[in-house]
């Protein structure tokens, strides 16, 4: 991951603990606000900020929280999904499904696609998004989670 990468993973983190502490305001009205805001920085970050918003949102008490949760995680484009499986099975998806959704339901580290492969049997593929264990990876390290030395640092 680049430095500049590295900033802005940083300084997205930063965002979302100022957002984080505002979650605590004495005022109702800041902290539903700060709530939503803080849920849409992290379901648009991707990785572990997402996370983050999907273990924020996981009591299901709060129905309006997660679907701006699920909003902010924007799917990505179908054309990049072929792009991916035909890179894992050497071939184009179209011999491998018999039917695919083309818009996936987006989560934290990839997105989900439902269909059918070729002898009918219901699936569930998910994908991991492009660079996503190097960005997971650069949010340990500044996070402190990742040693720089032994077999994680090569």
């Amino acid at each position: 991951m680049s430095f500049t990468d590295l900033i802005k993973r940083g300084f997205g983190i930063a965002k979302a603990g100022k957002a984080l502490r505002d979650t605590r305001s004495d005022d109702a009205a800041k902290r539903d606000r700060a709530r939503h805001y803080l849920v849409t920085l992290l379901g648009r970050s991707r990785g572990l900020a997402a996370k983050v918003g999907q273990l924020m949102t996981l009591d299901g008490q709060d129905l309006e929280l997660r679907e701006t949760l699920n909003a902010a995680m924007a799917p990505m484009p179908f054309g990049e999904v072929e792009q991916r499986l035909a890179e894992v099975y050497g071939k184009p998806h179209t011999d491998i499904f018999r039917s695919l959704e083309k818009t996936g339901r987006a989560a934290s580290l990839g997105q989900v696609h439902f269909g059918k492969l070729k002898d009918k049997r219901a699936v569930a593929v998910k994908i991991q998004y492009t660079g996503i264990a190097r960005a997971v990876e650069a949010e340990l390290q500044l996070l402190g989670f990742l040693p720089r030395v032994g077999p994680v640092a090569k």
